[in-house]
């Protein structure tokens, strides 16, 4: 094998350069406690998961940011920031559930829409 490497790297660095098939991810939400009681700030929970944890797949939960932040687009931007210093992906953003009956569906879109922009930045 040692010679094929040497002959033919590529081939074999290609197999090494394979991903695991599942990547383990840490949901904002599983550490709610901390962002309720101020032990942990938003911005810190990139740095704190890999640094804790060992993780940097991360999701947000807009009920662990700030109720005043979740439309202020540089606090937002900063927060994407401080995961790519830290080296996370943020994979998702966890919002409120989508109501499909047709008598609640308008209402619950009206909700939701806002969230579909705070994704996007």
């Amino acid at each position: 094998m040692a010679a094929g490497a040497v002959l033919l790297p590529d081939a074999f660095a290609a197999k090494e350069a394979k991903r695991p098939r599942y990547q383990i991810g840490l949901s904002q939400y599983s550490l709610r406690a901390m962002f309720k009681d101020g032990s942990l700030d938003p911005l810190d929970y990139p740095a704190f998961s890999v640094d804790q944890f060992g993780i940097d797949q991360l999701d947000l939960w807009e009920g662990g940011l700030p109720k005043d932040k979740l439309d202020d687009t540089k606090y937002l931007k900063q927060l994407r920031r401080r995961a790519k210093k830290a080296k996370t992906e943020l994979f998702l953003l966890m919002t409120g559930a989508l109501d499909a009956n047709p008598q609640k569906r308008e209402a619950s879109l009206k909700q939701i829409l806002p969230s579909l922009s705070r994704a996007q930045i």
